[in-house]
């Protein structure tokens, strides 16, 4: 069983070597029984599904060299419904990684139905996924004068520089996050060199970080990601005493907003509308009304460095705005924006292998649950971030 494919390896396409028609038939009577064999469950001693599929692509590659696309796809299915038997009996974590792979498999074939199904039994064992994953964690204990000092020191002055103070520090510089990332692989090596999917929730793979050599880049946006994780209770503080030690309310924070003329007046009634949620404690609308004015400042910073953030759509016949995604990927945005302030928003709103924040809410793809005190802070956090980088000078 483990050589059956040297022949055919030995009779693909190789030079000088003519086939005669009973020979190629042979040799795919070949194939085909390996995959019967490989295929079927019954048989525990030779069943194995990740030969039945190597032998389904070699029976397609010779279909398509015939130009008999249909036996590479009658192959495919055989080998595939092995899979999808298999991975019933296998936990939910290596069923998914195999009905990911085979999913991909059935849209490459254009095989819709069966992609549908596979999707379907991923989503199914998405809960079972996300129950079998462990929880992480280590304690960081901050004494309450150390608390107060630094509360203190981050909102004097006056209110605008306390907002401004918020926006800046409690941003991750890239360069300290790359630092991270190579200690935490001097620590940890085994980590560093593999790969780190990220799963949805509705347990697909959303992004898959390579290893600290291979993806340094996506290693950092994760990293950052992380950081904004962790800042979370000290983000909660320093706003509580925002509010607290310079009594601002809606009216105030929207005041400060709509000085900068990246919010412009049209924006203001629903800027208005998601901080007075936020105010009241309503941190599912306040995210929700308030991540778009986000991406509508960031339209303007990017107006402001002189680059249009339009697209001519020629498939309408108009023009549109450019994703949020796209608009931090911008060669200006990318030259003219705080360095800091731009991974900040790529680990927030736009990347898969940070949070996501931006496609969650615009596709409808977190529960409710996502959208709490901690992630209503970061939006409104955000705000704070264009009014103060988008006017601060170099």
């Amino acid at each position: 069983m483990g050589q059956w494919w040297l022949i055919d390896d030995f009779a693909f396409d190789r030079k000088g070597l003519t086939l005669a028609d009973a020979e190629r038939a042979e040799l795919l009577g070949w194939l085909e029984e390996s995959l019967a064999v490989c295929a079927d469950l019954s048989d525990r001693q030779r069943f194995d599904p990740h030969q039945a599929l190597q032998a389904a692509d070699r029976i397609a590659r010779w279909g398509a060299k015939e130009r008999k696309p249909e036996q590479g796809v009658a192959a495919l299915k055989k080998a595939g419904m092995a899979f999808e038997t298999f991975a019933k009996q296998s936990n939910a974590m290596t069923a998914t990684a195999w009905l990911e792979d085979l999913s991909v498999r059935y849209r490459q074939s254009n095989l819709a139905e069966d992609a549908s199904r596979v999707d379907a039994a991923i989503i199914e064992r998405s809960e079972e996924a996300r129950q079998s994953l462990k929880l992480a964690s280590a304690e960081i204990n901050v004494s309450a004068e150390e608390m107060e000092r630094w509360l203190d020191a981050l909102t004097a002055g006056s209110a605008r520089l306390a907002a401004a103070r918020i926006a800046v520090h409690l941003m991750s510089k890239p360069e300290d996050m790359r630092k991270q990332v190579e200690e935490n692989a001097a620590n940890a090596p085994i980590h560093a060199n593999i790969s780190i999917a990220i799963m949805d929730d509705n347990g697909f793979t959303a992004a898959t970080i390579g290893s600290v050599k291979d993806d340094m880049p996506g290693r950092i946006v994760n990293m950052a990601a992380n950081y904004i994780g962790a800042s979370s209770p000290w983000l909660h503080q320093a706003l509580q005493r925002l509010k607290a030690r310079w009594q601002v309310d809606a009216d105030g924070l929207l005041a400060f907003l709509s000085q900068s003329p990246l919010f412009p007046e049209s924006s203001l009634g629903l800027l208005k509308a998601g901080v007075e949620a936020w105010f009241a404690g309503d941190f599912v609308k306040a995210t929700h009304v308030l991540v778009p004015q986000v991406e509508a400042g960031l339209r303007e910073m990017l107006r402001a460095f002189g680059e249009s953030p339009m697209k001519h759509n020629p498939r309408e016949g108009g023009f549109e705005s450019i994703g949020m995604g796209a608009l931090l990927m911008n060669e200006v945005f990318k030259a003219k924006a705080d360095p800091k302030f731009r991974l900040h928003m790529r680990a927030l709103y736009t990347s898969p292998k940070g949070i996501n924040l931006r496609n969650k809410v615009a596709h409808g793809l977190a529960s409710s649950d996502g959208f709490g005190l901690s992630m209503a802070n970061w939006v409104i956090h955000s705000l704070l971030a264009i009014r103060t980088f988008g006017h601060l000078e170099d």
